[in-house]
């Protein structure tokens, strides 16, 4: 069974260390840091403060939400930011931190229709400084062995599978890679069916996170995501499946954006996915075997043919 990990986000009104004890009575196998939990100045108390709750409590946070935000015009502040960055990622594996999950940067004009904002909003100069930080960063990541994922999200500058791939490949470090994420896909009405996605992202994924959403006339950016994941209009089977296919085994990422107690979507979020991958693995098991079985039937019939006398 591939690891699933709980993004804290998910306990954003409440502590990390609820989050924890929570990922650990649902049996998800990690959290995700989520940057609220801490400051850009504090990363590191953030960190071994996980440590300690972690060997308490019996579960790991061995992916930290961290974002690049280095497409600013300053570049001062953007040379900072990439040292910063830079040190954390070096000290990562101290930490058991594997993954840093984020963004390169955000370009909102219009907060009532996200297809506006982002890598739709994004000029040259805003590539051209994303991809020169990262081929810093990436390196880092390289011998830290750490892996970096930019997350397809509204209103970053890779908020659609092919504005991410353009980005990614111009960067063209292994180590930084994408994290595909059907559910801000679904906010972006410009973007990518997120099933036509993965193969669009091929090998470069490296991380998911699921959440489900519905669109709807009654809010002003036109997508809910008060759904659990198994309640929403994205059709996770299909999704799955594909990643499956695309030879994806993990790690998978839940992560609520709704309201309520997050307790509950938490719990129910987890063993839906379960569910989920148990029946893919399953179902592509028995087509496995039943193309095998077409296939040595053929051979047969044409070996048999091979021996008849003619006519």
């Amino acid at each position: 069974m591939p690891k699933i990990y709980l993004n804290s986000f998910n306990y954003r009104k409440y502590s990390l260390e609820r989050a924890m004890r929570r990922a650990r009575e649902y049996g998800y196998d990690g959290v995700e840091i989520w940057s609220g939990h801490f400051t850009l100045d504090t990363v590191e108390e953030a960190l071994r403060e996980a440590q300690r709750l972690g060997r308490e409590i019996g579960i790991g946070a061995p992916v930290l939400n961290l974002s690049g935000n280095v497409i600013g015009d300053d570049p001062h502040e953007r040379q900072a930011r990439v040292h910063r960055l830079a040190e954390v990622i070096e000290r990562c594996a101290d930490y058991g931190v594997e993954l840093i999950n984020g963004y390169a940067g955000s370009l909102i004009v219009d907060r009532s229709n996200w297809a506006n904002n982002g890598s739709a909003a994004a000029g040259k100069e805003h590539y051209e400084r994303a991809v020169e930080a990262y081929r810093v960063l990436g390196p880092a990541a390289e011998r830290a062995g750490v892996t970096i994922t930019l997350e397809v999200h509204m209103n970053t500058i890779h908020d659609t599978a092919a504005s991410a791939v353009r980005l990614l490949d111009a960067i063209g470090s292994p180590a930084v890679r994408a994290n595909l994420d059907p559910g801000n896909m679904w906010g972006v009405r410009t973007s990518e069916h997120p099933v036509d996605a993965v193969p669009i992202l091929g090998n470069r994924i490296a991380f998911v996170h699921f959440k489900n959403a519905r669109r709807v006339s009654y809010l002003d950016v036109g997508v809910d995501y008060d759904f659990t994941l198994k309640e929403g209009e994205l059709d996770y089977y299909a999704i799955v499946c594909a990643l499956v296919r695309s030879g994806f085994e993990g790690p998978y990422g839940l992560e609520w954006s709704g309201s309520g107690d997050p307790s509950v979507p938490t719990r129910e979020d987890i063993e839906y996915l379960r569910g989920l991958l148990r029946d893919v693995a399953l179902d592509e098991a028995l087509a496995s075997r039943a193309a095998h079985s077409v296939h040595g039937a053929m051979n047969s019939d044409t070996a048999a043919s091979d021996h008849k006398e003619p006519l």
